[in-house]
């Protein structure tokens, strides 16, 4: 449990930098003013371990709110770790065509079939949340995890390594690349792994440039502009970020 609780405390630091988890400015709305209140009566909750209050206010927060893309990754971590499956499969079957990213959906459908065993859902809902942002490399490390329990490790070192090509400091995938090379006994490349997990920060502001690279070459080009103005708006002296800013709006 208290490896979860890190877990979901990450997803919530990683995801509410620069996207839409501030608090309500003075003339949000009403609804606005609330959700912000309920997302921090859902962290309350979360940190005490009271999952199911947790849940039903990030709940209550979504419905009401903007789109918040920390709640809504914890929200599914939640779901999948203490919901029935069937049940966790319904809700999103019923939101994805209203998500703004419906990825997100996708992929939460994929780890909670996952959970259940059935590995060909599961493998189609990844591919789905891929094919919507070839840049999810949370899709396609779970797609490799879920490879490598069915002993198919090199289709599953295939998306490990895509997962860190996409986001070259997503530590948790560098760890799945060193354990999956480990047995198939290429132990200086594992190495080289574990090296640069021991380094790596998935929470850095360079992730929205990472994420942007993967969406110009997939030519989502749209896409790609609203990571890059992410990015910039951390840092608005990023040098590769207005540089493929520029690119991409030429590419328009």
């Amino acid at each position: 449990m208290r490896r979860l609780l890190q877990l979901l405390l990450l997803l919530l630091a990683v995801f509410c930098a620069g996207s839409g988890c501030a608090p309500a400015e003075p003339d949000a709305s009403a609804d606005a003013a609330r959700a912000t209140e309920l997302y921090g009566e859902a962290r309350a909750a979360m940190q005490a371990e009271r999952w199911q209050d947790s849940i039903a206010c990030f709940r209550e927060g979504i419905e009401l709110g903007p789109y918040d893309e920390g709640a809504r990754y914890t929200l599914g971590t939640l779901l999948v770790e203490h919901e029935p499956v069937d049940e966790v499969v319904a809700y999103y079957a019923a939101t994805v065509a209203d998500d703004p990213k419906p990825q997100t959906s996708r992929y939460f459908q994929a780890r909670a079939l996952a959970r259940a065993g059935r590995q060909g859902e599961a493998s189609r809902h990844y591919a789905l949340a891929i094919e919507i942002d070839p840049a999810h490399e949370l899709s396609e490390l779970a797609w490799g995890e879920l490879l490598e329990k069915d002993g198919d490790l090199e289709g599953a070192l295939v998306h490990m390594q895509r997962a860190v090509e996409i986001h070259p400091e997503f530590a948790i995938a560098h760890r799945a690349c060193a354990r999956v090379l480990a047995e198939l006994g290429r132990d200086e490349e594992a190495e080289r792994h574990r090296l640069r997990a021991r380094t790596s920060n998935p929470n850095t502001p360079r992730r929205f440039v990472y994420w942007a690279r993967a969406l110009l070459a997939a030519d989502r080009v749209e896409a790609a502009i609203r990571e890059l103005e992410r990015a910039l708006a951390q840092d608005p002296d990023d040098l590769e970020a207005l540089e493929l800013l520029a690119e991409a709006r030429d590419r328009l």
